[in-house]
């Protein structure tokens, strides 16, 4: 009896041998499989190889605002200098001069307009900085239509706009005396530019 059991036992063994041996080579398939599908599928028939997951395109759309920076190239006028001017009137309806005074500058300009020209006489332009005070000369008058001279570069510009101008007839040369001697035209300035 014991014999037999052997025998049946001893079956059963090569039972279980041949059911591991093909269970492993089953594995040992499996895992060559897997292998060579990841590092070599082109060898392997079509039914077998991965398929590779449809590619989705994902397309999102992203607003995001923008901000454009245009240059705006202005021209800005350059700045004038303050013009100041002054009528001397012949009669009621037209002026013998016209004053003009570039304070940054400090230039004048005397514009003849009506005023008669003589030819033993001269004209002379004089400044009286307060009322009250003798006048300054700031000299002659030309023969021609403007007269354009720096006479004003020792006053500060408060006393140049503020101040009464005259014109006076004077002999050739100028006053003799240094203060006006024939018929005086006065004027005061305004501003002609801002």
């Amino acid at each position: 009896m014991a014999a037999a059991e052997i025998i049946h036992m001893q079956q059963r063994m090569q039972r279980w041998r041949g059911f591991s041996t093909i269970t492993w080579l089953a594995a040992a398939c499996l895992v060559g499989i897997v292998l060579v599908r990841e590092y070599k599928p082109d060898v392997l028939p079509p039914e077998l190889r991965p398929q590779e997951p449809p590619v989705r395109l994902v397309t999102q759309v992203v607003e995001k605002p923008v901000e454009v920076v245009k240059e705006v190239v202005r021209e800005v006028p350059a700045a004038r200098p303050a013009q100041f001017v002054a009528s001397f009137q012949k009669d009621e309806q037209s002026p013998a001069f016209l004053l003009t005074v570039d304070l940054d500058k400090r230039m004048v300009t005397v514009r003849m307009v009506a005023a008669e020209r003589m030819s033993d006489k001269t004209y002379q332009l004089w400044m009286a900085a307060q009322p009250g005070q003798p006048p300054s000369s700031l000299g002659l008058i030309g023969t021609g239509e403007f007269t354009e001279r720096a006479m004003l570069a020792n006053y500060d510009p408060a006393v140049i706009t503020n101040a009464t101008y005259g014109i006076s007839l004077e002999p050739l040369g100028g006053s003799p005396t240094g203060q006006p001697t024939g018929p005086v035209m006065h004027a005061r300035l305004v501003q002609a530019t801002p």
